[in-house]
């Protein structure tokens, strides 16, 4: 997670696009960069608190 804020790849984010009967909503610009800084301060709090995350 910090290497990938670290390395701040610049997300420009994804325009909403339909195929037939599929739509992929898309995604704003820099969602990515605001989900790691998210997960970041949850590591953060886990952390000093000695608690545990874990994804599944």
């Amino acid at each position: 997670m910090l290497l990938a804020l670290a390395l701040d790849p610049g997300d420009t984010g994804r325009p909403a696009v339909t195929d037939g009967r599929f739509t992929d909503c898309g995604r704003s610009q820099g969602y990515a960069q605001s989900r790691l800084y998210e997960l970041r301060e949850l590591a953060e709090y886990a952390q000093a608190r000695g608690l545990r995350v874990t994804w599944g």
